[in-house]
């Protein structure tokens, strides 16, 4: 990856339409718009959430899921 700013996941995760990540000091952020419902471990999260080694995001109606390694 090269460059700055937000990451678009649209393209690359079915059901990821409008996501992107954003990096900084601090970790990764998973960012959405409130029509994209997103579940880590079965729970609704809000539109920005720090990633964790281990969750497992289910995104959208199309029930992908992406583990963060």
């Amino acid at each position: 990856m090269v460059g700055t700013g937000p990451l678009p996941l649209g393209d690359v995760i079915a059901g990821a339409h409008g996501t992107w990540l954003e990096f900084d000091s601090g970790g990764v952020r998973f960012c959405r718009p409130p029509e994209v419902q997103v579940r880590i471990s079965g729970q609704l999260v809000s539109t920005r959430v720090d990633l964790l080694h281990g969750d497992k995001l289910e995104i959208g109606a199309a029930g992908s899921v992406v583990e963060v390694l």
